[in-house]
């Protein structure tokens, strides 16, 4: 038993000590592959740029340039490769180097992108390839420090794993409860396992997610922001009535004017409104004796409202839900027909509503066009007069006011802020 755990030991801690000692890795010239001569300095600039990072990494030597050049040239060989596996055994031993990364790089279009291969110069064999693509004058660098930490991971056997974010330009990453950059966010390496994220940006609403990734993995995280409503705006607009699916008896309606104003404060908003309507209102009129009589005639109607609005987010597409109250002054201009009066008889209506609708973006920020439906009650509503009527005493009118269960309207409106 003893000899087993002695044995058991002795694997371990040589498998430990494999990757405890110091790797000395020799970085050569890379190959340009392009017909671009004008590239012809990034067969040079891209292992120095390696070399800048991985020489800050415990445990891991890169062999100097200079030493590199020497022993190729003594030796006769390609600065940019090599042609047997005899030509990599004689090159670790001149260098002292257990490993060798040699690559090329060529052009697609504006982008480059760089092969590169991890030598195990003892056992002459590919350790691990890497590719990257990288657009030319722009995040070149960026890109060659992170194959610098992919090939960390190669050489030291540390689990790790890489994310790519994109969301909205230059909204905050923050990883784990830090903040690592801002969107875009490209080649970052993190720990193997479970990870939280947000991403926030002023004007839209925060994302947050949970994900988790295994050693070696690339995840590419897509995160899409809403936006918010402005913390302040004030919108004017003016629509007109669709064509109404459940008419009321009593009443027929030409096409109404709307005017809205409406302020936000944050994703709340309070409209008001106004909604003028030339109305040809049918009262059913209550005579004695049982008796009934019908008479059409127009009236004007104007309906003030007041809403409270709900906007969860903004963008092409901007739904809203509301609840408010109307104010309806309707002007009886038809009751002389019964009543001995002078001028117009009105009266006022209070009516409770719900509304849900949604804004769209049609081609510039501060214009939007609108499609709303309102739900309310159409009341009833009686008006007493006796001993006026012209054919004796009236008990009461009753009248059905202008509006039906559901009432749709689409407008446009404009946005000052």
């Amino acid at each position: 038993m003893k000899k087993w755990v002695v044995c058991a030991v002795f694997i371990i801690s040589t498998f430990a000590a494999a990757f405890a000692e110091d790797k000395i890795i020799a970085i050569v010239q890379f190959k340009n592959a392009s017909f671009n001569k004008g590239l012809d300095f990034l067969t040079v600039s891209i292992p120095e740029i390696l070399t800048t990072h991985l020489s800050t990494i415990k445990g891991i030597t890169v062999v100097e340039r200079d030493q590199i050049e020497k022993v190729i040239g003594e030796k006769k060989l390609s600065l940019a490769g090599f042609g047997d596996s005899g030509d990599y055994s004689m090159i670790g031993k001149e260098l002292s180097a257990n490993s060798l990364l040699m690559g090329s790089f060529t052009t697609i279009g504006q982008y480059v992108r760089i092969d590169a291969r991890l030598i195990d110069i003892a056992e002459v064999k590919v350790l691990a390839t890497y590719q990257v693509t990288a657009e030319i004058g722009k995040d070149l660098e960026n890109k060659i420090a992170a194959l610098a930490q992919k090939i960390k991971f190669s050489l030291t056997g540390e689990p790790y794993a890489m994310v790519n974010i994109r969301s909205e330009e230059n909204a905050e990453i923050i990883l784990d409860g830090q903040l690592i950059g801002s969107a875009p966010l490209d080649d970052r390496f993190i720990s193997v396992g479970e990870h939280s994220l947000l991403i926030a940006k002023k004007g839209y609403a925060d994302y947050k997610t949970l994900f988790t990734v295994t050693n070696g993995q690339i995840a590419n995280l897509n995160c899409g922001l809403m936006k918010l409503p402005r913390n302040f705006q004030l919108d004017i607009g003016i629509s007109g009535m669709l064509p109404r699916l459940f008419p009321d008896l009593n009443v027929s309606s030409t096409p109404y004017v709307n005017i809205l104003a409406e302020a936000h404060i944050g994703q709340i908003s309070i409209s008001a409104m106004c909604r003028i309507i030339q109305l040809n209102i049918v009262p059913t009129v209550y005579l004695p004796a049982g008796k009934k009589d019908t008479y059409q005639d127009d009236s004007l109607i104007v309906d003030y409202s007041v809403a409270v609005r709900y906007y969860p987010w903004s963008g092409a597409v901007t739904p809203y839900v509301g609840a408010g109250v109307s104010l309806t002054d309707v002007y009886l201009d038809w009751m002389e027909k019964y009543i001995n009066t002078q001028g117009f008889q009105e009266t006022l209506l209070f009516t409770p509503f719900l509304e849900l609708g949604a804004k769209f973006n049609i081609g510039e920020e501060h214009v939007s066009l609108y499609f709303g439906a309102r739900v309310e009650v159409p009341p009833v509503f009686q008006i007493y007069e006796k001993n006026l009527s012209i054919f004796g005493d009236v008990t009461y009118i009753e009248v059905f006011r202008h509006s039906e269960w559901v009432t749709f309207e689409i407008g446009v409106s404009y946005n000052f802020f």
